[in-house]
């Protein structure tokens, strides 16, 4: 697992997420139903009103409202008929879009070319305050020398801690 003292990395911490990408409150409609032309069912995210078997609620979306905001969407499907699915979708969607995509290169050594794109690795960098915080390879390359990662770096409280 690549630390600072075995590569080092090019670039600052970037966001590559828009302000206006991030999501932290859903509503979702599901279940369309021919009879009525309309959707049957409906499952929330809101902070707003009380948690609940209609309202699913998550630590880092109420970390994410208190940090940007409320940030609300929509999601329609008709294809979707079973609740926990409906939950599993919000839930996701929540995961992807409530805290900002930080990206990061980093150079490391020949040696851990053994590493792919799509795994999750432990990176400590001094220059980012970062102690074995939790990063996904979205990127490799061989510069001939040495391997070039891009990794996603998460910012998500429940995941990573930064060394402040």
């Amino acid at each position: 697992m690549p630390t600072s003292k075995q590569g080092r990395t090019f670039c600052k911490l970037q966001s590559i997420t828009e302000p206006n990408n991030i999501l932290n409150v859903i509503e979702m409609q599901y279940g369309y139903t021919v009879f009525n032309d309309d959707m049957a069912y409906s499952l929330t995210s809101d902070n707003l009103l009380s948690p609940g078997a209609d309202n699913l609620l998550t630590s880092s979306q109420l970390q994410s409202i208190a940090r940007f905001g409320r940030r609300e969407g929509t999601i329609n499907t008709g294809y979707i008929y079973d609740s926990a699915t409906a939950g599993r979708v919000i839930r996701d969607r929540l995961m992807i879009a409530c805290m900002p995509v930080m990206l990061c290169d980093f150079e490391a050594a020949q040696y851990f070319g053994y590493l792919q794109v799509g795994q999750v690795i432990s990176l400590t960098a001094d220059e980012l305050y970062l102690s074995e915080a939790l990063c996904q390879i979205v990127s490799k390359q061989w510069t001939g020398a040495t391997w070039l990662f891009t990794l996603h770096i998460s910012y998500d409280i429940n995941i990573n801690r930064r060394i402040e």
